[in-house]
């Protein structure tokens, strides 16, 4: 912090700087992740060649590329990961995709926007997820983390087993 702030590092402050820097090593380890993967397929292997000073040019403007545009999250994969592990015994999981929107994360079934599965909102106070009733109407539960996913999985396999 002493890096990139001049003033003295006191408890606000830092709690000012965390979601920053949380966001810096989210964006540094996604693009560190989409480099590697772009390399595998290519038949490559991963070099990092950003140099040090760079990072700290980007922890500056993250505030302000945060009103642009939202990251996804580690966690927002984990939970695309947590749906394709409780569908994976009714349907192909390489027909479900992820679309990520500012306000939340939706999970399709064929990449159709008529056909989701649930949506998330973890970027809030508390964690959600909804998933569509029968007049595609979206029901809502609040989640307190992750594995709370499961306890939702009959419903998420009805969702499902509409659209095969």
């Amino acid at each position: 912090m002493s890096q990139i702030y001049d003033g003295k590092a006191t408890a606000k402050a830092i709690e000012k700087f965390r979601p920053i820097i949380k966001r810096g090593f989210t964006q540094f380890i996604n693009g560190a992740i989409s480099e590697m993967l772009q390399n595998a397929i290519k038949g490559q292997s991963y070099v990092d060649t950003a140099p040090v000073d760079s990072v700290t040019d980007e922890v500056s403007t993250l505030e302000q590329q945060e009103q642009e545009e939202r990251i996804t999250t580690l966690e927002e994969f984990e939970a695309f990961a947590i749906i394709k592990s409780i569908l994976r015994d009714i349907c192909d999981v390489n027909r479900l995709t992820y679309k990520h929107t500012t306000n939340y994360t939706v999970i399709l079934f064929d990449n159709n926007s008529r056909k989701r599965i649930c949506r998330f909102w973890f970027d809030g106070k508390q964690k959600r997820i909804s998933t569509p009733d029968e007049n595609n109407n979206p029901v809502y539960q609040d989640i307190s983390n992750l594995n709370d996913i499961y306890n939702h999985a009959d419903k998420i396999r009805e969702v499902c087993r509409r659209y095969l």
